[in-house]
């Protein structure tokens, strides 16, 4: 039934299926083997199905404790020499297979061991150290204590230099990216005052413009104001000296139309005309006003001559 489930193309296809096809194999062969009266052929099949495995899973810790049971000791060992080869910085690979060489009463391959791991740049120097300062009490004597205890010494202080070197690189790093991140602040404390700094320039900039243009504004509006004022006075002025020269013209026409007249006297035998008012000769300056042609084209009589004798004296 295994060979078919294993000639099976989409199942090897799936190693996660293969692995766990492989497991029930090595599991079903465990459970036909009588512990107490081992067979031959059970046993054979067994190892059969834990070599076909250990190509796929990696399965030597399990295989190593069915060889012990089985009574292979030299197998069970070459096991777990592959297993801390490949796993050299597992701790409890290390101590399984010393665990192995004590229950065999292999106490010097488990001071062998000790002495191999605690060199190693294990996952968990102290889980090996607790279990080899046991093992000593229990089974090691004053020399073999003195070694383990300097052997744990040296390495406890091996590993005390390394994590403070650890803790100096750690602190170091977080200095720096403190470092880095104070002057990421920094610069952008600086880009932002810039920013603010070019932001009231250009507003005062602004301002500075919008200023400019109201001054120019206002003497835009001066310069107009001024121009009309000047206009405007132009103007009145214009106006003045057309006034004045009206007046001038209209004073000037009454005196020489008014200078050198006398009151001409009555004529004999007519009738003695009343003198208008300078209103009435204003308003009619046609009529009263002659012109010396006309005077002169009249003819005098005597009565003219004695008249004008008479306004004389």
């Amino acid at each position: 039934m295994f060979d078919k489930a294993l000639s099976f193309q989409p199942l090897l296809a799936s190693v996660e299926d293969l692995v766990a096809v492989l497991l029930a194999k090595c599991d079903y062969y465990r459970r036909r083997i009588d512990w107490d009266d081992l067979d031959d052929n059970a046993v054979m099949d067994l190892r059969v199905a834990f070599e076909e495995s250990l190509a796929y899973v990696d399965e030597e810790k399990f295989y190593a404790h069915i060889s012990a049971r089985l009574g292979d000791v030299d197998k069970a060992r070459e096991l777990w020499e592959s297993v801390v080869v490949k796993r050299g910085r597992d701790t409890e690979a290390w101590i399984q297979y010393i665990n192995f060489e004590r229950n065999l009463g292999n106490y010097h391959k488990c001071e062998s061991l000790f002495k191999k791991a605690i060199v190693k740049r294990i996952d968990n120097p102290t889980r090996l150290i607790d279990v080899w300062n046991d093992m000593e009490h229990e089974f090691g004597t004053l020399t073999t204590h003195e070694d383990a205890l300097v052997r744990i010494h040296q390495k406890t202080k091996a590993l005390a230099n390394e994590w403070q070197a650890q803790y100096a690189g750690q602190e170091q790093r977080k200095q720096t990216k403190e470092m880095k991140e104070q002057e990421h602040k920094r610069k952008k404390g600086l880009h932002r005052t810039h920013q603010k700094q070019k932001q009231k320039e250009k507003q005062a900039s602004f301002k500075k413009v919008e200023g400019q243009k109201e001054l120019l504004g206002i003497e835009e509006d001066n310069d107009q104001v001024q121009t009309e004022a000047s206009s405007s006075l132009k103007r009145k002025a214009s106006t003045e000296d057309i006034d004045q020269e009206t007046v001038k013209r209209t004073k000037i026409q009454p005196q020489g139309s008014s200078r050198g007249r006398a009151p001409r006297p009555a004529r004999r035998g007519k009738s003695i005309a009343l003198g208008q008012s300078r209103m009435s000769r204003d308003h009619k300056p046609a009529q009263e006003t002659e012109t010396p042609a006309t005077v002169a084209a009249e003819p005098k009589s005597n009565d003219d001559f004695r008249a004008m004798l008479l306004g004389k004296k």
